[in-house]
């Protein structure tokens, strides 16, 4: 989702923040995104388009040699 974002045009990225800004808080939808790089280093505004709260995010690493084996 970070490539996407950083590659759609301005257009298309507003139309889809304001999209997103649009949906009541008590309507239940999964948004789910998938990126490369750590959270601390996404642009700001995608990081707002998964909430303020921590509950809302879970962070997966890639397995290290010794849990693999």
């Amino acid at each position: 989702m970070d490539l996407w974002f950083r590659t759609i045009s301005d257009a298309a990225r507003e139309t889809f923040m304001t999209l997103i800004r649009g949906i009541s808080p008590s309507d239940p939808i999964l948004l789910l995104g998938l990126v490369e790089a750590p959270l601390s280093q996404l642009d700001p505004d995608l990081r707002a388009l998964f909430g303020y709260s921590l509950q809302n995010r879970v962070e997966l690493t890639s397995p290290s040699a010794v849990s693999i084996v």
